[in-house]
């Protein structure tokens, strides 16, 4: 695919703003910054304006390179059709052809110091950040992500493979993270921030290492060109793009869209930081694609024994939020089913058997306050969910 870019001047909300808008020949149009302050204008009219007027939102900033950020329309192929970009490289590369295993642009950016923890205190490098406080209104109790993470890493660079034949090689992944922080939150990060990009209902992080198909022959696994599913982690997340003709994204690899979500107490102020940074080496790019969704769900991927998780299918707590104990009214669509309880980092905290149409009383006394996800399965995968709030 040749690259076609039309530059132009938009206008936006009455200014010129000094952004450049590529339509490329898949059809996806990338807006990109010249300067910081444009990054903060398209961060409040892209990224957060499905909130407005869902709560109090402030201290909106961008730390990184202004090549780094871009809005994006018309991706509908993709997954996400509108949204941000953050990227270790250029944003206006991310959506051009395939043509590159190993694409990388060294922006000459700091890295991060979240992340370098994240990474075990790996170096990182090209850091992109995107900050903001929200207070929720009364009766907003979370904030749904929708994203993609994409990079050139794969599939060479599998930290599976890592573990198993040269342990210098997951040094390399680039990190990226959604972290929250709050009063009512208590996280292994600075200031207590919690990471929500966790893979759905796994406690692993979103990484290289833990969605992927698999490792190249480089590392003398399999045999030449060829990827090994063994090793694989989260398999049916991925999509391959390393064909060098797909035209949507220039990753030889990206994940399909997935729901991350951050649990909320009505008229708390929260602080977020959405970031992604190069470990290691400023090589071989990475990106994020995503946008707040309130609707989004992940229900297109089947949890470990869990069946195909309906996020939508809800059951009532009472009360709730709970302090020593909550009542679950069960349906009466199965005789016996699980009923599990999930922290915010997918880790089962309470576990138990039930029968359907009972009134289960469930004593919480013993688990930390904060957001949980309570989740019921039958047979045949009858699976029933509800968030809890526990004080």
């Amino acid at each position: 695919m040749k690259k076609n870019f039309t530059l132009y001047l938009a206008l936006v909300a009455g200014l010129v703003l000094s952004f450049q808008s590529f339509a490329q020949n898949s059809g996806v149009v990338v807006n990109l910054v010249e300067n910081n302050e444009d990054a903060v204008e398209i961060i409040e009219n892209t990224l957060l304006a499905p909130i407005t007027d869902l709560g109090t939102i402030s201290n909106i900033t961008y730390v990184g390179s202004s090549m780094a950020i871009a809005s994006f329309s018309n991706a509908q192929e993709i997954g996400i059709p509108s949204g941000m970009i953050l990227s270790t490289g250029k944003a206006k590369d991310v959506f051009s052809i395939n043509n590159s295993p190993s694409k990388g642009s060294s922006l000459n950016s700091p890295g991060d110091a979240i992340l370098a923890d994240l990474v075990g205190n790996n170096i990182t490098h090209d850091a992109s950040c995107i900050e903001f406080d929200f207070i929720p209104n009364d009766g907003v109790t979370e904030i749904r992500f929708e994203m993609i993470f994409g990079s050139e890493e794969y599939h060479e660079y599998v930290s599976k493979m890592a573990q198993r034949d040269d342990p210098q090689v997951n040094l390399y992944n680039d990190a990226f993270g959604f972290f929250v922080t709050g009063s009512d939150i208590n996280g292994d990060f600075q200031n207590g921030a919690l990471n929500i990009a966790t893979v759905p209902f796994q406690a692993d992080y979103i990484s290289v290492g833990s969605v992927n198909c698999g490792y190249e022959s480089k590392f003398k696994v399999t045999p030449p060109g060829k990827i090994n599913p063994v090793f694989g982690s989260n398999c049916s997340m991925l999509i391959h793009n390393d064909n060098l003709d797909i035209e949507y994204s220039t990753f030889d690899a990206y994940t399909k869209p997935l729901m991350i979500h951050a649990n909320l107490t009505p008229g708390l102020q929260y602080h977020f930081k959405i970031v992604i940074a190069d470990a290691r080496d400023g090589a071989y790019d990475s990106g994020l694609l995503f946008r707040i969704n309130n609707a989004a769900t992940n229900d297109a991927f089947k949890p470990t024994g869990l069946g195909e998780v309906n996020m939508e299918n809800q059951i009532q707590l009472s009360p709730n939020p709970a302090v020593d104990f909550t009542s679950i009214q069960l349906p009466n669509t199965f005789k016996q089913a699980s009923l599990k309880v999930y922290d915010m980092q997918g880790k089962i905290v309470s576990e138990r058997s039930v029968v359907g149409g009972e009134k289960v009383k469930l004593q919480i006394n013993d688990i930390p306050s904060g957001m949980y996800t309570v989740i019921v399965e039958g047979k045949s995968d009858q699976v029933y969910t509800a968030k809890l709030q526990i004080r």
